[in-house]
């Protein structure tokens, strides 16, 4: 182990040499795409020493990253990236015994399968192919990231970890949403913008900054905030129980569940501020059951009314206003009118696509992801703009065409039909029990924090999906790489299980007032000690 070491120390070092040589003069002829991609390779070749065999985390540590470097000029997200990148570590490494087929099937994998069969028949129904090569229907990316997170749930799926490193791969991962939301915040209200786009295309700047037409009545939503929110109080709930978030005397557990808090608060999406109330109290009775959750609810409202309360004296931010406008309250016009707005804005993509064929034609099997030429004209449109009227006239159907209908079952009846949602709402449930059992199986074990970690968004998913917001294109790859995380976290616990000693039983001795011939008064006899030879 120590001359592999050594040996990767050594190759890192030789390659550091020569990638100094080529970046530098990269730099001299003023070609920064050579540079990086140069500077790229060398990182790939010294992560694949150094990890080797366990490379698959860096899969959940980049997984939210969906953006594309636009440096590269590559048509691959980063989070697709990093998933060739293991898949070409797991095949080299597998004939020296660094992949092994650790998975045990069950109701979770057959219904991927399932799932994996239906979009088969959907595609065959429904053929996508190259718009340079003139096909008649275009758009075959959502197969494609569909595809690579197939690839990641079997990858996922056949590791192990133990309890340190699981722990420890949950701050990776915190890390990782931190990084995101600072590259944001840091594009949104900084020239940098301009520049960190072509390192991660989310890093854009404003759309004001950059010439786009922009709603005067939109209150200001950023987005940016949430994600990271929603990370950083999945991490304190998995470490402690949520309640203990609310004690002031825990400085730093307080403070960051109230930094997390007002994140998600001046995203001014409602949605979220439903998700991470679900979170709370799920989260809550896993750690300390029903009384606990009661007490959580109780104050939840007294949290609610105060927040009332402070709105009468100083009015809040228009964006936070608009998160809790579906509560009781005297909020802002402006931000009650944005959010009805939204809301009216759906019910009526919902009318068009499940009262007529105008939007999907369908409804059983699903239209699959790809569109007409005709409606590629029309997606180019309404991404261009052109003014503002017309904008807004194809934004409607633009969403309709893409599938960004705000409705988890809608959204899936228009890709796959509504086969392929009762298929997917089975997985989800499915995913939801067996993340919830695997929970009450690291009840009391290093693998509790990290279970709850991945777990836990998953529990109330299902409901989420139905009843407040869902995207199926979006939330499937994302569901099937949960199922590949669940099964590493049973493998793992399973062999920790098993690699226990065998517990003592101490020697039992017979005591002073024993009757002659048994051990401390018990019935089972002394065995008499006979001599050797």
């Amino acid at each position: 182990m120590q001359n592999s070491n050594q040996i990767a120390s050594v190759a890192l070092v030789v390659f550091g040499c020569i990638l100094a040589i080529i970046v530098g003069n990269s730099i001299g002829s003023d070609d920064p795409a050579t540079a990086v991609t140069v500077i790229g390779t060398g990182l790939a070749i010294g992560v694949a020493l150094k990890l080797g065999s366990h490379s698959w985390i860096l899969l959940p540590v980049f997984w939210f990253w969906t953006g594309n470097m636009l440096l590269l000029r590559v048509p691959f997200s980063i989070r697709n990236m990093v998933t060739i990148f293991v898949v070409v570590v797991t095949v080299i490494s597998t004939p020296l015994g660094g992949f092994k087929w650790r998975m045990k099937p069950g109701l979770l994998d057959a219904l991927v399968v399932l799932m994996m069969a239906h979009i088969g028949v959907v595609f065959a129904l429904n053929p996508v192919g190259l718009a340079s090569m003139a096909s008649e229907s275009v758009g075959a990316r959502p197969y494609f990231e569909i595809g690579m997170a197939l690839i990641a749930y079997i990858i996922v799926s056949n590791q192990m970890i133990d309890a340190g490193r699981a722990r420890l791969l949950c701050k990776y991962v915190l890390v990782s949403a931190f990084v995101l939301a600072v590259g944001r915040i840091l594009s949104v209200y900084t020239s940098l913008g301009f520049k960190l786009i072509y390192l991660y295309s989310d890093w854009a700047p404003d759309l004001s900054a950059l010439g786009a037409v922009v709603d005067p009545n939109d209150v200001g939503r950023v987005s940016h905030y949430a994600q990271f929110g929603v990370f950083l109080l999945t991490y304190l709930y998995s470490t402690a129980p949520p309640l203990r978030c609310l004690n002031p005397m825990n400085v730093i557990r307080c403070s960051a569940f109230l930094l997390a808090l007002a994140g998600i608060l001046v995203s001014g999406f409602r949605n979220i501020v439903v998700q991470v109330a679900m979170l709370f109290l799920i989260a809550t009775y896993i750690w300390g059951r029903a009384k606990a959750v009661m007490v959580a609810t109780m104050i939840g409202i007294v949290g609610y009314v105060g927040l009332v309360a402070v709105n009468e004296i100083v009015p809040l931010p228009l964006p936070v206003q608009r998160a809790v406008s579906f509560l009781p309250g005297n909020w802002n016009d402006l931000a009650v009118r944005d959010a009805k707005g939204s809301s009216e804005w759906r019910f009526e993509m919902w009318k068009d696509a499940l009262m007529t064929d105008k939007v999907i034609s369908n409804k059983v099997m699903g239209d699959g992801f790809g569109f007409k030429s005709r409606e590629i004209n029309l997606l180019q449109r309404a991404r261009v703009g052109g003014d503002a009227g017309e904008f807004y006239e194809t934004h409607h159907e633009h969403m309709q065409l893409v599938g960004g209908f705000h409705s988890g079952p809608i959204s899936s009846i228009r890709f796959v039909g509504v086969i392929g949602l009762i298929i997917y709402l089975t997985l989800a449930i499915s995913l939801a029990v067996v993340a919830f059992r695997t929970m009450k199986s690291a009840r009391g074990t290093p693998f509790m924090a990290p279970s709850i970690f991945f777990g836990v968004s998953w529990i109330g998913y299902p409901l989420f999906f139905v009843a407040i917001f869902g995207a199926f294109d979006a939330d499937l790859p994302n569901t099937l790489f949960a199922v590949g995380m669940i099964n590493m976290l049973r493998n793992s616990m399973r062999a920790s299980k098993g690699a226990e000693p065998a517990p003592v039983v101490p020697e039992v001795l017979p005591t002073p007032d024993a009757p002659p011939g048994t051990a401390d008064g018990r019935k089972t006899p002394l065995r008499p000690i006979r001599p050797r030879g």
